[in-house]
């Protein structure tokens, strides 16, 4: 068994898809940190932590401390606490100046996943760049590089109607196989508030990313979002004392529940029913 240790507490994690001994995780001061298992483990062998007969074994009393391989900097971090990341598919890329584009992907693993919190700011992160500098250089135009590993690009999320920044707390990220289809992204707010952000969209000329929608869903901040294992596009949003239930393209949900005696704090979809959802 494994111990995660991070200079803060950890609000959120994930395992990257394709390389269960790589974890991203989001930290309560709005930095990402990301860990590597395969380097604890040999760490954990050099320094005799584990004897010959037990190296194969990660059970029991064998418990590995594994520290973060690379932490980004304070300044280039989220002002809020991360409430949630998601990894970009094989095949997503996004460049410094925020573009999405689909091309062919020649790596073996994900390496590039996005982060939400509460100021309003979706960052998206590069492993390959995951290096903290030690000291401020000058790159070829002379300016000034910030200190450390900061996100590829940024994207304020902005409702459409006034302006005013949203709070995202979850995230779902919508990428059809279909190098055609749009690209999008679902976010629950603190708010209560459930919205879509377009991020791509292939068949449109001129096309600028933003928010498309932002539909008024609970009183409180939302606690949960899920997807439907068995039907892509049905989600499952959690806030206050009811949960919702919502299709990709309709304006408003498909069902909301009678209001519980009790707040909610969590929800999730029936891995083997479809119809069982589990409060």
């Amino acid at each position: 068994q494994f111990v995660l240790e991070a200079p803060g507490d950890i609000y959120c994690f994930r395992f990257c898809p394709s390389d269960q001994d790589l974890i991203i995780g989001g930290l309560e001061s709005g930095q990402v940190a990301v860990w590597n298992l395969v380097q604890a483990r040999t760490a954990a062998r050099e320094a005799k932590q584990l004897n010959d007969e037990s190296s194969e074994k990660e059970g029991g009393t064998n418990t590995i401390t594994c520290k973060p391989t690379v932490i980004s900097a304070v300044d280039q971090s989220h002002r809020r606490t991360i409430t949630d990341l998601a990894w970009l598919p094989l095949g997503l890329e996004v460049t410094e100046k925020g573009k999405f584009l689909r091309k062919p992907s020649e790596m073996k693993a994900e390496h590039l996943f996005m982060s939400i919190a509460g100021d309003g700011m979706c960052l998206f992160w590069d492993l390959r760049k995951s290096v903290e500098v030690p000291e401020e250089k000058k790159d070829d135009g002379g300016k000034q590089k910030k200190e450390g590993w900061g996100p590829t690009s940024k994207m304020t999320v902005l409702n459409p109607d006034g302006g005013v920044e949203l709070a995202p707390t979850h995230a779902l990220l919508d990428c059809p196989e279909d190098v055609k289809g749009a690209v999008r992204l679902y976010t629950a707010t603190e708010e209560g508030e459930f919205s879509m952000i377009e991020l791509l969209d292939p068949s449109m000329e001129n096309f600028s990313k933003g928010v498309r929608s932002v539909i008024p869903a609970h009183t409180g901040p939302a606690v949960s979002m899920r997807r439907s294992p068995f039907v892509k596009e049905i989600y499952l949003s959690v806030g206050d004392w009811t949960f919702n239930l919502w299709k990709e393209g309709v304006g408003s949900p498909l069902f909301v529940s009678p209001f519980c005696n009790c707040l909610y704090t969590c929800g999730a979809w029936s891995p083997s029913r479809p119809a069982v959802i589990f409060i």
